[in-house]
């Protein structure tokens, strides 16, 4: 299937050596490692800069695509996520939703290495 990019939603994670050798084997967003079961999203890659920059277990940045109509079934959305970073708010992957949105990622791209800010 394809996409309109304007039907698309980019979302961004700051990621260490563990979950990023983890989405490169398995092509998705899985619990385990050294962090929460649900999976955080900043809006933006500026934001998500922001927060590695705080983490220095953080690696990689990562942008996945999905379709702008998962977001309807993502429910953990917060504004209250270390406000001075996120200005956008955050999305939270819980485990329960794990699987919807893994099958619904279009692309996964490892944009950066934290250490190139």
């Amino acid at each position: 299937m394809s996409y309109d990019m304007s039907d698309t939603v980019a979302l961004y994670r700051a990621v260490g050596n563990k979950e990023l050798a983890s989405i490169k084997e398995n092509n998705a967003f899985l619990p385990g490692g050294n962090s929460l079961d649900g999976r955080q999203f900043a809006f933006t890659e500026a934001e998500v800069l922001a927060y590695a920059k705080t983490d220095p277990s953080k690696t990689e940045v990562v942008r996945v695509t999905v379709p702008r109509r998962i977001m309807d079934t993502l429910h953990d959305f917060s504004k209250d996520i270390d406000t001075t970073i996120f200005v956008n708010g955050v999305l939270t992957v819980q485990l329960h939703e794990q699987e919807l949105f893994n099958k619904a990622i279009i692309d996964i791209e490892f944009i950066r290495k934290v250490g190139e800010l």
